[in-house]
């Protein structure tokens, strides 16, 4: 089989069975190509490392990556159009090379509504309405937790007129939001695209990650001067957070002053509440839903495991002190 029908079948394949991560893993003389589902990681084919390779350029090439580069780490995003049984694939690829040259890269999956017809327990009107005050709102969690869909979920929700997003690169298509992407190379940084962006009085800006300590300070400026700001860290708890902004040159005044929700989510391992003939019963397979907090993570934990939706083992793993009182 060719590469560019074998890249579209494995993908959608992949995307099928619910993948949230394809990984392309040289292996001795093989090209091992895994899917991860949560936590879960499987092996699910081993190709001849010539066309692994190929397979791995036309990947890189429809990402917009240099594919001469095999050393470098490198990151990439492109969609798949529609055809006539599959609809659009938003994939995001990364990839490095090892200390002997060679490459393996890594896809990630995109798409908003598999994501929220999983959300354990929806925020409640109450805290939603929040999502509307000016100031910093952010998301914690680790990679591939949901905080982009989110986010974004959020931001189509409240009817925001103007909405901008500054990724790298753009995860998630939304042809309603004025979408930009950083370019390192032609100066196009998160700090010079905020800056850009307040002039354009966006209702709500949407920030990829707050990574450095000119984003943070930017971030702070767009937050004091009336902006709706959705923004993600990388953060265990809440004082860890006020640590982090900390480390990024905030002070815990300025971070208080302006911060309106504090959202930590996981993906954690379920039993479907949704798969049964029963709606009260859960099923036995094994599922990944995704929960959020707003300020106290624990409560959530306790209350999905007090519900049956998590294992005491899934329970302990998660707990984490997150109360947040701003």
């Amino acid at each position: 089989m060719e590469v560019k029908s074998y890249a579209r079948q494995m993908l959608y394949r992949a995307f099928a069975s619910g993948a949230v991560d394809l990984y392309l893993l040289p292996h001795g003389p093989w090209m091992e190509i895994y899917q991860r589902q949560g936590s879960k990681r499987e092996l699910v084919a081993q190709l001849k490392m010539a066309f692994g390779m190929d397979l791995l350029r036309h990947l890189k090439f429809l990402g917009h990556m240099d594919i001469a580069e095999t050393r470098k780490p490198q990151l990439g995003a492109f969609t798949y159009p529609p055809s006539t049984n599959e609809g659009p694939l938003r994939l995001r690829l990364s990839s490095v090379g090892n200390y002997q040259g060679q490459e393996s890269l890594v896809v990630r999956f995109f798409n908003g509504s598999r994501r929220q017809q999983r959300t354990l327990f929806p925020l409640n009107p109450e805290k939603l309405a929040t999502f509307s005050q000016r100031g910093l709102h952010l998301f914690v969690g680790p990679t591939g937790s949901g905080k982009t869909t989110l986010m974004y979920q959020l931001a189509r929700q409240k009817n925001f007129q103007q909405v901008i997003t500054i990724e790298d690169p753009v995860e998630i298509e939304e042809p309603n939001f004025l979408q930009l992407q950083t370019n390192q190379q032609i100066g196009l940084t998160y700090e010079a695209l905020i800056k850009v962006c307040l002039r354009h009085r966006p209702d709500c800006l949407i920030i990829g990650e707050i990574r450095d300590e000119e984003t943070a300070q930017m971030v702070l400026r767009a937050s004091l001067t009336g902006h709706v700001v959705f923004a993600t860290l990388h953060a265990q708890n809440y004082p860890e957070v006020l640590e982090r902004l900390a480390e990024l040159g905030l002070s815990k005044g300025s971070s208080t002053q302006v911060l309106r929700n504090v959202v930590f989510q996981r993906v954690v391992a379920i039993k479907c509440p949704w798969c049964g003939e029963n709606p009260s019963v859960a099923c036995e397979k094994p599922h990944d839903g995704y929960l959020a907090a707003v300020g106290n993570w624990e409560n959530q934990l306790r209350k999905a495991y007090a519900y049956g939706f998590i294992t005491e083992n899934t329970y302990r793993k998660e707990q984490i002190t997150s109360t947040f009182s701003p």
